[in-house]
């Protein structure tokens, strides 16, 4: 089964299962493609997608990583952080 939840999203799905689509037109063009998640304002929206395509899509303007890798005790390290504000195309 597909889960579609907002505006146009998975419209044009006919034959594809298993997918994810969360946001205006999210996955709108899929008609074949499986097990593909799309989160955000038209993502993967131009995909028509094949079957077992496995694609994952989030669309967004920001994005802040923290990753904390683990020490040799089994405990985390400090945070590295990325930030990346892709309107505006600045990293940091």
């Amino acid at each position: 089964s597909n889960t579609a939840t907002g505006n146009r999203a998975l419209h044009s799905n006919t034959e594809g299962f298993a997918n994810t689509a969360t946001g205006t037109a999210a996955l709108q063009g899929n008609t074949t493609g499986s097990d593909n998640t799309a989160i955000g304002f038209l993502a993967l929206a131009d995909s028509t997608g094949t079957a077992g395509s496995e694609t994952v899509s989030l669309a967004f303007a920001k994005v802040h990583l923290e990753y904390k890798p683990q020490k040799a005790n089994g405990s985390l390290d400090t945070g590295i952080h990325f930030k990346l504000d892709i309107k505006a195309n600045k990293v940091g």
